[in-house]
C-alpha cells in the first residue's frame, strides 16, 4: 500500500503506525519538525521539505529509499535499515549520516556553502 500525503499542512503521523501494510509514505511539502515511524513493512519514505529537524528511521528495518532533501535535520543513522538509495540534498544542518550495515547503490549529499 502506498499513502501519498505531500502538501496537506500535515504538522504530526500520529496513528500512521496502524497502517501496518504501508509499503510507500510520501509526506513532502508538511511542517512535520520531527518524525519517527515504527513501521517494519516500509520500503520508501518520501519527506523532502518538511521542515524537518529530526529524522529517527531505526522502527523502519526494511526501509530501502529515503528521500528527505530540503529540511534541518543534523544526524541521520540509517544502520538499522536496508537503505540502497539515499537523497539528503540542500540540509544545511547535515553533520553525520551512519549508513553502516547498509548496501547503498545511490547516494546524493550535496553541502552547503560552508559546511566541510
Amino acid at each position: 500500500m502506498k499513502l501519498i500525503l505531500n502538501n496537506n499542512n500535515i504538522s504530526s503521523l500520529t496513528g500512521i503506525e496502524y497502517f501496518t501494510n504501508l509499503v510507500s509514505l510520501e509526506v513532502g511539502n508538511n511542517p512535520l519538525l520531527t518524525l519517527n515511524l515504527q513501521m517494519p513493512s516500509l520500503k520508501k519514505l518520501t519527506c523532502h521539505n518538511a521542515q524537518l529537524t529530526e529524522l529517527m528511521v531505526d522502527g523502519l528495518p526494511n526501509l530501502e529509499e529515503i528521500y528527505c532533501g530540503d529540511n534541518w535535520i543534523t544526524y541521520l543513522d540509517l544502520s538499522a535499515t536496508n537503505v540502497f538509495q539515499l537523497n539528503v540534498s540542500n540540509n544545511p544542518n547535515l553533520v553525520w549520516v551512519n549508513v553502516r550495515n547498509g548496501v547503498l547503490n545511490g547516494c546524493i549529499i550535496l553541502l552547503m556553502p560552508g559546511v566541510d
